[in-house]
């Protein structure tokens, strides 16, 4: 018998704020969605996957980048901003001299299996971020090209969902602002 598929917003409502991120305007690595470790946008209950389970991920903002060569990095993170890393990019070279460019993130985790030792699939990818005229794709996987990143979680407990930033540098005031952020359960 087939099973029953269905789509749901995971962070509508009551389980987002509603607002944009943060900008990141510094060095470190930050979240940028509107998350925290200590107050997360979205909280993944305990137990809610299961495998064949799959999490969309859809972020959109802006960034701006002074005459100063920088890179930016983006990782997705499972139990929040200091947790475990699903996907990243590499370092992404921002063209610099712009200001409030449009970019987009889109990834797909797929859980495979559960328990204290889960097991994820991620793979994803980021546009409008690189020194390319037109802007080109930036895969979030594994280091071999096409291979999901896998990682190993614990989905027995509630963990929040968080898009990390990180800038390479400050001078020129480079900034990454998530506007727009949707994670969808499809089951």
């Amino acid at each position: 018998m087939p099973t029953q598929q269905w789509v749901a917003p995971a962070n509508a409502e009551a389980g987002s704020s509603g607002v944009a991120g943060t900008p990141l305007a510094t060095a470190a690595t930050l979240a940028i969605s509107p998350s925290s470790t200590t107050a997360p946008d979205y909280t993944l209950p305990g137990g809610t996957l299961y495998p064949g389970m799959m999490l969309r991920i859809t972020a959109a903002g802006i960034w701006t980048c002074g005459s100063t060569a920088t890179n930016a990095t983006f990782a997705l993170m499972y139990g929040g901003t200091g947790g475990t890393t699903l996907c990243t990019t590499g370092a992404l070279a921002m063209l610099t001299s712009q200001t409030s460019v449009a970019w987009s993130l889109s990834a797909l985790i797929s859980c495979r299996s559960i328990g204290s030792s889960g097991t994820l699939w991620t793979q994803g990818f980021v546009t409008g971020i690189t020194a390319v005229a037109p802007a080109t794709v930036s895969r979030m996987d594994s280091s071999v090209f096409g291979t999901p990143a896998v990682a190993t979680v614990n989905t027995t407990t509630a963990n929040a969902i968080v898009l990390n930033g990180t800038l390479s540098q400050v001078t020129g005031s480079p900034t990454i602002t998530l506007e727009q952020w949707l994670i969808e359960q499809v089951g």
